[in-house]
């Protein structure tokens, strides 16, 4: 089984042409778990010269069925992952275990700010929304075309989500995996990076919506 192989950028461009082809060539052997790749002269020749001028977020194909992609300051070697699609109905108040994401996401209505962390539970992330300005129902989903949010400390003014993700220099093959939580209407906070400040507590909050994701144990 092979796995993900990054590579430093900077420090690869330094390297003399064969040994490039050589750190190449065995890269992708690692990441595809197999030392028998036929290596075409061409297809490496293609590959260093996307390694040396590719931008961020772009990607192409290697030998072994495999993708190499330029992440900011490194390049990527690694397999075609699945698409991952997910929209789950939460429980309010409870807990929801959400498969696909291997996430359970539990749910409060509290009268006071919940103390975040307490028990020494493995939380991930914690978010508090006033609960009378959510229209319900709420979902744990991943990312769609189109999707917006006003983050908070931005005074209100909408951002695309995936503009937000190059702005946070988010890797493009984690950003499909990022869990939203969305009302019916649109996104209201990207778990672990920031909220939309229209659904905040405020001066005039009565009730509160604390919302925990922590990791699941989920068993295929």
């Amino acid at each position: 089984q092979g796995t993900t192989v990054r590579i430093r950028h900077e420090e690869f461009s330094r390297l003399l042409p064969a040994l490039q082809r050589r750190v190449l060539k065995k890269a992708i052997e690692l990441a595809a778990g197999d030392d028998t790749i036929d290596h075409s002269w061409i297809r490496t020749e293609e590959a260093l010269a996307f390694m040396a001028e590719a931008q961020s977020g772009r990607s192409m194909e290697v030998p072994g069925g495999l993708f190499l992609e330029r992440e900011y300051d490194d390049l990527i070697i690694r397999a075609r992952e699945q698409e991952l699609v997910f929209c789950v109905p939460l429980a309010i108040p409870g807990e929801t275990v959400v498969p696909a994401a291997r996430l359970a996401v539990e749910t409060l209505l509290l009268d006071n700010l919940p103390d975040s962390g307490a028990g020494g539970v493995n939380y991930l992330w914690q978010a508090v929304f006033d609960y009378d300005k959510i229209p319900l129902p709420l979902y744990l989903r991943n990312r769609r075309p189109g999707d917006r949010f006003c983050p908070s400390g931005m005074g209100g003014r909408s951002k695309k989500l995936q503009d937000y993700f190059v702005d946070e220099k988010v890797p493009q093959m984690r950003r499909n995996a990022a869990p939203l939580l969305a009302t019916e209407q649109g996104v209201i906070w990207i778990a672990g990076m920031r909220t939309d400040g229209r659904f905040l507590p405020g001066t005039g909050t009565k009730k509160m919506l604390a919302v925990t994701i922590r990791s699941a144990d989920v068993r295929r």
